[in-house]
């Protein structure tokens, strides 16, 4: 699996995206997979400092993720302009940054909000600054997004991860993102 996963990762080399200094508009429109790297991880929330990371192109991975219909406007739209409530990865930065919540009418008090409309701001500056993203177009997004959850350990990612490293940090971040 490991040489798989290897194999898997040298495709995303190839196509990285920079929110700080390219359009949306050259990000695919395919499904596909993706991964978001920091590009320092000292600039991540501190309980994120000390983790075990793999890399891309030198820079911890911290989410893998799938787009089953476009990653144009799963991956920009919703992980770097969006909300909470449509990007798991934002809920988690956001968690981990102490932001105020706003529940949906009918939801409130469950895991499903959205951050306050200032925090959401500052979470877009944040992501943009600070988070880079790494694509590989396929039909196949399905079976590789296991493998590479299970050999690459991205942090933030809680389902389907069950490494034992960074195990506890996970615990903490599903806590806090519940933590109503």
């Amino acid at each position: 699996r490991l040489t798989m996963c290897d194999d898997i990762l040298r495709l995303f080399k190839m196509n990285q995206y920079d929110p700080l200094i390219e359009d949306s508009k050259n990000l695919p429109c395919g499904k596909g997979l993706y991964i978001i790297s920091a590009r320092d991880k000292y600039a991540l929330p501190e309980e994120m400092h000390n983790l075990v990371y793999s890399f891309i192109n030198e820079r911890p991975i911290v989410y893998v993720g799938v787009s089953s219909v476009n990653l144009r406007k799963r991956d920009y739209n919703n992980h770097f302009n969006g909300n909470a409530r449509k990007s798991t990865l934002r809920k988690s930065i956001g968690s981990l940054r102490r932001y105020d919540r706003v529940w949906y009418p009918g939801e409130i008090n469950t895991c499903k909000y959205r951050f306050t409309d200032f925090c959401e701001n500052e979470l877009t500056i944040f992501m943009k600054t600070n988070m880079l993203l790494n694509y590989y177009i396929t039909d196949e997004y399905r079976t590789k997004e296991e493998i590479l959850i299970e050999c690459l350990n991205p942090p933030l990612n809680l389902q389907k991860n069950h490494n034992l490293i960074n195990k506890e940090f996970r615990e903490l971040l599903s806590r806090l993102r519940c933590n109503l």
